[in-house]
């Protein structure tokens, strides 16, 4: 957060969290989907149930806005303005900075609510739906770039030769 590695190092983040999936699971197939809080406000139902035919619902996170939990929308000050207005941008520090800031961070504060750990950076991804949301935000990086008009990348070796320490699908801190 607040560098030129933001997009970067969650993308690197969710690929290595998917690999993970994917072993305990068995399903080599398996991705996680994106939250696309531009066109759905409110948290996937799936996300909101605390319960699923009596059992608990891992997806459930109690620690997370009340509002948010009983289906309460995302303001379209954030989700749609917010994003239309960093999409706009044509540098990539521009872009990548506000989007951090917001839709990013908002949505991170909105969901979290007062206390919840969605607010928090170090509880964030403790709440299933940070994956989804992080999923989103990679997807809106790929719209930024395919907007064209310039709009790319940094090209610098400081930039590409970036390296993350991130946990594999064995439990091994790779690079």
């Amino acid at each position: 957060h607040g560098s030129r590695w933001f997009f970067a190092w969650h993308r690197a983040y969710v690929f290595h969290f998917e690999g993970i999936l994917r072993k305990a699971s068995g399903d080599p197939n398996l991705t996680l989907p994106y939250w696309d809080w531009t066109n759905n406000r409110s948290l996937p139902s799936s996300f909101r149930q605390p319960t699923v035919g009596g059992v608990a619902n891992p997806l459930f996170h109690a620690k997370r806005s009340s509002a948010m939990n009983a289906g309460g929308l995302l303001p379209t000050s954030v989700v749609v303005t917010d994003r239309a207005n960093v999409l706009d941008e044509i540098s990539y520090a521009s872009f990548n900075g506000n989007f951090d800031d917001s839709p990013h961070g908002s949505i991170h504060v909105l969901v979290g609510g007062s206390t919840g750990d969605m607010r928090s950076v170090p509880l964030a991804a403790l709440d299933p739906i940070f994956y989804l949301h992080h999923c989103n935000v990679d997807r809106n990086w790929d719209i930024w770039l395919n907007m064209g008009g310039g709009r790319q990348n940094p090209t610098d070796a400081s930039f590409l030769d970036k390296r993350y320490s991130l946990p594999d699908e064995n439990g091994t801190t790779v690079t």
